[in-house]
């Protein structure tokens, strides 16, 4: 699945940038690269899931929307 293979390459550069950092002791090209890299997963990650959610969707009744929605709306909100 490609979220597994997303959070693997994420993992891996989390390892990479925690090496790096370890080595270079600062904010290196290296960390930075390996920094790019987590956000690039989480990003596509993201989008990934946003795709589900979408398909997930379109295929729900109108009432199931409307409570669906409900529950998007509150996990997009809970932080506040």
């Amino acid at each position: 699945i490609r979220r597994n293979a997303l959070e693997a390459q994420m993992a891996e550069a989390r390892q990479a940038m925690g090496a790096a950092l370890l080595e270079d002791q600062a904010l290196s090209e290296d960390v930075s690269i390996h920094t790019q890299a987590i956000h690039s997963a989480m990003g596509e990650l993201q989008v990934e899931t946003l795709s589900h959610i979408l398909a997930m969707r379109a295929v729900l009744t109108e009432e199931q929307r409307a409570s669906f929605d409900a529950r998007l709306a509150d996990a997009f909100n809970a932080g506040d």
